[in-house]
């Protein structure tokens, strides 16, 4: 993701794609796997931060960028979309819901080649994108969830 990132910062529109926020680990965690980013331009390092902290960052966010060697669910990067970003996302192997929402959204946005996804988020993102994840989410609201209980589990659980 830095690679990617540090491709988009040498291109002459570097400075108006704003900051690469990385949340969820401390720098002296990035340090002891050989990830040093107090010196990156354009990079901030958030740290860990509480869940209200996380989706007050993300509605904050344009992009939401990771590259996951094996997902099991994607629970931030649906977080993510239902806040209104974009997923720039390498695929990764398990059942990773957020992944197939991601691609129905906007395929171009999926796949190996980091720095061109996230180039076309922010330079060519999809019209509408934020209202199209909402309603790709639709099935994850608690009232979706809460009628699929009421009208599937529960007549199976009870007599």
């Amino acid at each position: 993701m830095l690679e990617a990132w540090r491709a988009l910062r040498r291109e002459p529109r570097a400075p108006e794609r704003g900051r690469l926020l990385v949340a969820g680990a401390s720098s002296q965690e990035l340090r002891a796997a050989g990830i040093a980013l107090e010196a990156e331009p354009g990079v901030q390092l958030t740290g860990r931060l509480e869940p209200t902290e996380f989706r007050a960052l993300l509605r904050r966010s344009r992009v939401f960028l990771c590259a996951p060697r094996r997902e099991d669910y994607g629970a931030a990067q649906l977080e993510a979309l239902a806040d209104g970003c974009m997923l720039v996302s390498t695929p990764a192997p398990g059942p990773y819901v957020a992944l197939q929402i991601a691609r129905r959204l906007d395929g171009r946005l999926i796949g190996e080649d980091l720095a061109g996804a996230l180039r076309i988020a922010l330079d060519e993102p999809r019209p509408g994108y934020a209202e199209l994840a909402r309603a790709e989410l639709e099935p994850f609201s608690r009232a979706a969830i809460d009628q699929r209980v009421a009208r599937e589990l529960l007549p199976r659980l009870l007599p």
